[in-house]
């Protein structure tokens, strides 16, 4: 039984003294892997940053060109290359500075603006590095890596805009503060042209308010909206209504190629053509009728203008006067108070933005 016991305790003694020799082995492998694992943990964690920055650089790049594409278009020619690539270059710094300046530890830097005049092709190659652990240990902390994007160019003119106004300032336009109302919506108007316009180059307006009078004085067509603002603006209600001679006095402004010659001297472009025409009430004899719905007609079939017209408050036998008038059921309007007259406007506006948009 001794001899037993004794086998037994050396045996257990030998597997305690193994246990402890590989305790301390599994802890001096493990202290010995710890600094790996730490490496190899942020290695993966820069690796995956450095990605994310990559993709930010590239999604930069594209958008940076676009923004440069937008402004080089505006060039007169885009023969120009120089200015093409000065523009393109100009505007995709500013957007890369404030697309990537806030990623630290990022260095960047242009490598390439171009143009090809022939296939209207332009291209931006960026350089950039993102230095990680790996590149430490593999040399590549100073290696530059890129990325490129290209777009196409198109020579771009707005279509160029005139029009004219035809208003009513008969004496009804006085009641119920139609005329404060009228002046507010030409006001917005106005404003919208000159925000569409600012350097006054591709909008014309013109404006004539009538009565029974025939017309109150005019402004011709020009290339400031604020003049017409402070026609409109300084009218006051009074008289009959007749609208026949304000209508062929705008009629006349749209007719032949004089528009056309003057868009040309400035933009280079053809005009669209709007008359605007408003009233409030019926024309004092059927006869007005009669000869507004013929300049009405010439406008729009001989001239190609869009007549859009309003009835402001308007009763049945003048709203069928505006309906024959407007170019389409689309271009007219009926407004029964201050808000939807200034919103009649401001949908004309629209439209007529929509005319001076950028054409290939």
């Amino acid at each position: 039984m001794k001899n037993i016991s004794k086998v037994t305790t050396t045996a257990l003694d030998k597997i305690r003294k193994f246990r402890e020799e590989q305790r301390g082995s599994i802890m001096a492998t493990a202290a010995l892997s710890l600094p790996l694992l730490m490496l190899s943990v942020a290695v993966t964690v820069q690796y995956s940053m450095a990605s994310n920055a990559k993709s930010k650089v590239q999604q930069a790049t594209d958008s940076a060109l676009m923004a440069g594409a937008i402004e080089a278009n505006k060039v007169e020619s885009l023969t120009d290359i120089l200015l093409v690539e000065k523009k393109l270059e100009e505007n995709a710094k500013n957007f890369l500075k404030a697309g990537l300046g806030e990623i630290s530890n990022l260095d960047y830097k242009i490598n390439k603006v171009s143009f090809n005049p022939l296939t209207k092709l332009a291209t931006l190659k960026v350089d950039f590095k993102y230095p990680t652990i790996m590149d430490q240990i593999t040399g590549d902390e100073n290696k530059y890596h890129s990325t490129e994007a290209q777009v196409y160019l198109s020579e771009e003119k707005r279509k160029p805009l005139s029009m004219y106004l035809v208003l009513d300032k008969s004496g009804s336009m006085g009641w119920d503060g139609r005329m404060v109302a009228l002046k507010a919506a030409v006001a917005s108007l106005t404003t919208k042209m000159v925000l569409e316009d600012p350097d006054q180059e591709y909008v014309r307006m013109g404006a004539i308010a009538y009565d029974s009078r025939n017309y109150w004085k005019r402004v011709d067509l020009n290339w400031n909206p604020v003049l017409v603002n402070a026609y409109t603006q300084a009218l006051w209600a009074n008289g009959g209504t007749n609208s026949s001679d304000a209508m062929n006095v705008a009629y006349k402004a749209m007719k032949g190629n004089s528009e056309e010659k003057v868009h040309e001297k400035k933009n280079g472009g053809e005009p669209t053509k709007f008359i605007l025409f408003l009233t409030d009430g019926a024309n004092n004899h059927s006869s007005y009728d009669k000869k507004t719905k013929k300049h009405c007609n010439n406008a729009k079939n001989k001239e190609n203008v869009q007549i859009y017209s309003i009835a402001f408050q308007a009763p049945k036998s003048a709203q069928e006067l505006l309906k024959n008038c407007a170019s389409s059921n689309a271009h007219y309007f009926e407004a029964d108070n201050a808000a939807e007259l200034i919103a009649s406007f401001d949908t004309i506006g629209n439209a007529a933005a929509k005319a001076l948009a950028f054409s290939k």
